[in-house]
């Protein structure tokens, strides 16, 4: 949470309300609309592109593991997500893999965090590998603390089994084959209580479940959904 704010900061980026929400249930947190005292709870972005500081509470049912960012296309979605996703570059050792029909619906999550983690403008880290090439299907980053961000396209899926993974991010998860995409593999994040995380425009009924469930269902306390 600390590194992310702190790319937060270094990019000059205060998140949108929805980004926010998101963010703050995968912390183990409820953004209230009340508001805060400047540097009390969390800063975030009204539509009117002021900034406004509101409180935050203990989430009841603990951190949302499966989480669900449903918008329409230039809503800042992949930013987010990506912006999100920073905060494992923190934590040595971390696995967290972009998964997408294909590597170019990657790629906007992907050059996100290149940019973020790695750019002057970012928080200029050091690597030992970077592939971006989606064309042959070989897009990486491994950081020299270990921790590895990869991308995945669905073709490729079985490539994700027997894996132990801290992230799935899934990139216009409305053009994956429904939550199979997620239950078919959420094993691999269940020992290090990993997160799924979905990002998508509501394109088809598939993504209603991410909505259903995220929404206070007490069947599935640990979605959260914003939309």
């Amino acid at each position: 949470t600390e590194f992310r704010q702190a790319v937060c900061e270094r990019m000059g980026v205060v998140p949108f309300v929805h980004q926010a929400t998101v963010w703050a249930a995968a912390d183990g947190y409820t953004l209230t609309e009340t508001q805060a005292q400047p540097g009390d709870g969390m800063q975030v972005q009204l539509p009117d592109k002021t900034t406004e500081w509101r409180v935050l509470l203990p989430r009841p049912q603990g951190r949302a593991r499966v989480l669900a960012d449903l918008g329409s296309f230039k809503i800042g979605k992949s930013f987010g997500t990506a912006m999100w996703a920073t905060g494992f570059a923190a934590i040595p050792d971390r696995r967290v893999k972009i998964v997408g029909i294909e590597y170019d619906t990657c790629a906007p999550e992907f050059e996100y965090l290149v940019e973020f983690l790695l750019s002057e403008r970012g928080m200029n880290l050091k690597y030992d590998s970077l592939q971006n090439r989606p064309k042959d299907g070989r897009m990486w980053l491994e950081l020299t603390n270990g921790t590895r961000y990869e991308a995945r396209s669905w073709d490729r899926k079985d490539g994700l089994k027997g894996k132990e993974d801290d992230a799935y991010i899934y990139a216009e998860a409305y053009q994956l084959p429904g939550l199979e995409c997620y239950t078919e593999f959420k094993q691999n994040l269940a020992k290090r209580q990993g997160y799924a995380y979905f990002a998508t425009t509501p394109d088809r009924p598939g993504v209603k479940a991410l909505h259903e469930h995220g929404h206070c269902d007490p069947q599935f306390t640990h979605w959260q959904c914003v939309c």
